[in-house]
């Protein structure tokens, strides 16, 4: 078995589980994260926007297309 480093977000993010004596504080901070990660993609996705990497044409082309396919 090979051993893995944690990098510094892994550690915070662990320490700030162990402060969950519950499972209502479990549950709340799964909400923030999610929350924070729903948000960043949103970003990303804004940021595609404006630069015109994506577009409702573009969408509208995905939309069509069998993802399955392009593995």
């Amino acid at each position: 078995m090979q051993t893995q480093i944690l990098n510094e977000a892994q550690k915070h993010i662990l320490q700030m589980f162990s402060f969950c004596k519950t499972k209502d504080d479990l549950e709340r901070l799964q909400d923030v994260l999610a929350d924070y990660y729903e948000n960043e993609a949103q970003r990303q996705l804004d940021l595609l926007w404006e630069s015109g990497k994506m577009s409702q044409e573009k969408l509208d082309m995905l939309q069509k297309t069998d993802l399955h396919k392009l593995n």
